[in-house]
């Protein structure tokens, strides 16, 4: 009869070891790696610089998710990469330079007008001392040839790539620690706690 919950506890944990796994240099977050949307994995790495030069003149890099669903892009790193000291430090994380008060992350994903903009979902990544909740921009826009490295301290790119391959931009380092989350001291109590249960009814 307990087999199951012992089943079922396991997969709890197995399915943990899934959970987006963050690129880091140092303390610098470089990016992520299979972070779920809609039940797909997905890598982002984080860009500073001139937008033509990581999606191209076409957008050859925007995803067909993202273009049916930004929002969902944005709220995954928001819940799923920003999060711990991340959330907090906004800083922290590659193209947003030191003491902002926040890092808006742009994520491309349609070319628009005459003058070649990008239309954009953006997360913003609040620092500690704002007082104000972490939040979605929609409809943000900046030109190709803009350059977030010269003009902008508190922004930067995201770029966005199936997780079965393996993306490569600017400034990325080659060979990146990869912080993988440990399975939680919860799950490990409830495995325990099954066990034991399972151990007493053996004895019966």
């Amino acid at each position: 009869m307990l087999r199951p919950f012992l089943c079922a506890a396991s997969l709890l944990l197995i399915n943990h070891s899934f959970a987006a796994q963050l690129v880091l240099d140092n303390n610098t977050l470089l990016g992520a790696h299979n972070v779920e949307i809609n039940n797909k994995l997905y890598n982002v790495e984080f860009v500073d610089g001139v937008g033509q030069e990581f999606f191209g003149d076409n957008g050859s890099l925007f995803l067909d998710d993202m273009v049916a669903q930004p929002a969902l892009f944005a709220q995954a790193l928001l819940s799923q990469v920003f999060i711990n000291e991340l959330d907090l430090r906004p800083d922290l994380t590659h193209g947003c330079k030191t003491r902002v008060e926040h890092c808006l992350t742009f994520m491309p994903y349609q070319v628009y007008g005459d003058d070649q903009r990008y239309r954009s979902v953006g997360a913003l990544n609040r620092n500690d001392l704002s007082g104000i909740p972490d939040s979605i921009f929609t409809s943000t826009s900046l030109w190709q040839s803009d350059d977030t490295s010269l003009f902008y301290d508190d922004i930067n790119y995201a770029v966005w790539s199936l997780a079965d391959s393996n993306p490569s931009s600017p400034g990325a380092n080659p060979e990146p620690e990869v912080n993988v989350p440990e399975p939680s001291t919860f799950g490990f109590m409830i495995i325990s706690a099954l066990i034991i249960t399972f151990r007493k009814h053996q004895l019966k």
